[in-house]
């Protein structure tokens, strides 16, 4: 069974040799590795080069300009030849025993997306782990019923090659991830949620998580929504499921507004009783009594005068 790692690279000299080095040492013969060079500057290509050179299972693509990280997961897509498809950032790592254990996982027949442990801003003093579950396999509607798609990352997944025949990441977008994976996911038969391995998601200065930005809230806040109406329209969607969801875009819209971005979000009345319950924040309680006022001039107070907060 042959096995596709994509890595999308750009101006990560100081960080792809520990990527490549913990990849390197847990591959087999089975699998392959797409490093799909940005049109770097730092030399990162030198090093794609010299990895494929070296070992004939590290195959190199360069682009003669930068397109951006879409672009680069979807050249290597075009070029993976494997039944699974693993997604590896090039500043991030694998733990010991990952694809071992991501390979065990994969001989069951109804499962089509495993997703596994991720350390998040490894490096920096937020970091935390976010593990999905203990071995249980989920259909789709539990894995949005459960609140999975917060963590809509595309790296903490190994997918069967089929699901990406007729998906590729958005260009141009920021925070690409929840504009695409979503949709991957849901053709899943089976999505194992496992507790095995684990991503390390590394903080540096500069990356995506340490800086807000206009295009990037708004983006996000897009990809959001895209979701919320395309789950509004299942008919499985119950109000529960549409009330966290809505809850989610709310949270994501008051950032927008902070940074500056326009006012996106539909009005929808969600039950007192949802908001009240147990485990809601008393942050979240007063976001959902500001959105019901329905007035924007509200929203974008909170938004100048209150801080950033994911709840």
């Amino acid at each position: 069974m042959k096995w596709s790692i994509i890595i999308p690279v750009y101006q990560a000299k100081a960080y792809l040799g520990t990527c490549l080095e913990c990849i390197g040492r847990q591959m087999d013969e089975q699998t392959e590795v797409w490093l799909v060079d940005d049109a770097s500057t730092d030399g990162s290509g030198q090093i794609c080069e010299m990895w494929s050179r070296s070992d004939e299972r590290f195959k190199c693509v360069h682009h003669p300009q930068n397109r951006g990280l879409s672009a680069a997961r979807n050249t290597g897509l075009e070029h993976a030849g494997g039944q699974w498809i693993l997604f590896v950032d090039a500043d991030d790592w694998l733990a010991p025993g990952t694809l071992a254990a991501l390979r065990q996982l994969s001989q069951d027949d109804g499962v089509d997306v495993v997703e596994f442990p991720v350390h998040l801003e490894h490096g920096s003093k937020r970091a935390r782990w976010y593990v999905p579950g203990h071995g249980e396999r989920v259909g789709f509607r539990e894995w949005i019923s459960a609140g999975a798609y917060r963590y809509s990352y595309a790296w903490n997944k190994m997918y069967r090659s089929g699901l990406w025949a007729s998906v590729r990441f958005e260009e141009g977008r920021l925070f690409e991830d929840m504009f695409t994976i979503p949709y991957v996911l849901e053709q899943a038969r089976g999505i194992l949620r496992t507790d095995s391995g684990g991503y390390y998601y590394c903080s540096h200065q500069g990356s995506l998580s340490n800086t807000l930005s206009r295009k990037g809230t708004t983006d996000l806040l897009e990809a959001t929504l895209k979701l919320y109406e395309h789950i509004r329209c299942q008919q499985w969607a119950d109000d529960e499921i549409l009330d966290e969801l809505y809850m989610e875009a709310c949270n994501r819209q008051i950032v927008c507004l902070k940074m500056g971005g326009p006012m996106l979000l539909p009005r929808r009345q969600i039950t007192a009783s949802h908001v009240w319950r147990r485990g809601q924040s008393a942050v979240r309680r007063l976001k959902w009594l500001l959105m019901q006022t329905g007035k924007p001039q509200w929203c974008r107070w909170w938004a100048r005068y209150m801080p950033l907060s994911s709840h």
